[in-house]
């Protein structure tokens, strides 16, 4: 998928064209395939593993300090706490898998 890009005059390009090293050559520039193999399933995996799994454990974590940890009538800020254990515990495997997938794309598995 190519972007389309307008040419613009050198005194019309917006703000974020100028200083940019690559500025003559914008239209070759976003032209260019994606240097990335990531596509397909792939890419549903990585977006599962580095979006959803953190989110998941993060619910599971607030579930579990919801019904098994929390006293009666303390479950705001204990609940809180269990999310964010969730998803601090969830990140790391979600970090591991997306640089799996990153590498296996890379290899052309």
């Amino acid at each position: 998928m190519t972007i389309p890009v307008i040419d613009h005059p050198a005194e019309n390009r917006p703000a974020v064209c100028r200083g940019c090293p690559q500025e003559d050559q914008c239209r070759t520039v976003w032209s260019q395939p994606s240097q990335s193999n990531l596509s397909g399933g792939r890419l549903v995996l990585a977006v599962i593993a580095g979006f959803l799994l953190p989110l998941a454990t993060a619910a599971v974590g607030a579930v579990i300090m919801y019904y098994y940890v929390g006293p009666p009538g303390e479950h705001s800020w204990l609940d809180a706490l269990g999310a964010l254990i969730g998803l601090v515990v969830g990140v790391f495997p979600a970090a591991w898998l997306v640089r799996v997938v990153n590498r296996a794309s890379r290899s052309g598995d």
